[in-house]
């Protein structure tokens, strides 16, 4: 025997992975006997032994150890080449979203794209932090984080903060504390705030958040001055709920962008909704008009 016998390898796999023989028959839809049969194939042709019995469990051998090891990556990878020369059929999808970005931009909008593609099954998913790009966390993404190499990438918004405080309040700014959220790694909003507008906030009283949702619901309440983006508070601004301060904008380097595998681009209502986010990002902020 010569080549590598690739069914017999996919069952060894299986066995590996749920270690009954039994289980892996069940899921493979195969006999017992059936799978007995290809493992003794690949060991044939491996020619040496690649499991030893423990009571009704099979464990491998060293040999069996190094081949499970090596085949790993190159079965991961033909099973990706596979999918992009398979159609793609989804019942639904999965959308992972910042969850402020998700609260305050996106979900405004969402009921004109779903009475546009109401075919469109899809459930989002809100992020605290920048996901990894796997199919394990979801299926589509708005990010600001990295593209991976395999991915489709649309820019959907380039952050600003805007200063903003409660419409009813009737103390002055200068009199108000700044609400300021905490950044796990590098500087505040309002240390960026400061080194880009020049202005002196030193010796103002703090508050301080864990997110940008929790910092300006405080300054909603009156409790004092936000940094915020500026699609977070574009809608309330049109409303009257909240005022800016007279104080510029600043830029952050964060870039929301809609990010999926390049695979799942051949089906349709993928991309209606990659053209769809695109042109809604060249929209006013607010969905208020």
């Amino acid at each position: 025997m010569n080549g590598m016998p690739l069914r017999a390898l996919e069952i060894f796999m299986a066995v590996v992975r749920l270690g009954h023989f039994q289980q892996a028959a069940e899921a493979l839809s195969l006999t017992p006997s059936a799978v007995s049969h290809q493992l003794k194939l690949l060991e044939q042709w491996a020619g040496r032994p690649l499991f030893l019995r423990q009571g009704r469990r099979r464990v491998l051998t060293e040999d069996g150890e190094r081949l499970h090891q090596q085949v790993q990556g190159p079965l991961k990878e033909l099973a990706w080449i596979a999918s992009q020369y398979q159609p793609v059929q989804r019942q639904q999808w999965r959308l992972a979203v910042p969850s402020a970005f998700a609260t305050k931009w996106l979900i405004p909008r969402l009921p004109q794209f779903e009475s546009q593609y109401p075919a469109m099954m899809m459930s989002l998913k809100m992020l605290a932090e920048v996901p990894p790009i796997r199919d394990d966390v979801a299926d589509l993404f708005i990010t600001f984080g990295p593209v991976p190499g395999h991915c489709y990438s649309q820019d959907l918004h380039r952050e600003r903060l805007w200063a903003v405080q409660a419409s009813h309040l009737a103390v002055e700014a200068e009199e108000l504390p700044l609400l300021e959220v905490l950044e796990p790694q590098g500087p505040s909003d309002w240390v960026r705030f400061t080194e880009q507008t020049g202005i002196d906030i030193s010796g103002r009283a703090r508050r301080h958040y864990h997110h940008f949702l929790l910092a300006y619901e405080a300054a909603l309440c009156g409790q004092g001055i936000a940094l915020v983006p500026d699609f977070m508070a574009a809608d309330d601004l049109k409303l009257g709920r909240v005022k800016r301060l007279d104080w510029p904008a600043i830029q952050t380097p964060l870039v929301f962008r809609f990010l999926c595998d390049q695979r799942w681009l051949k089906d349709p209502l993928v991309r209606a909704l990659a053209n769809w986010l695109a042109k809604e990002a060249q929209k006013p902020l607010s969905v208020l008009g």
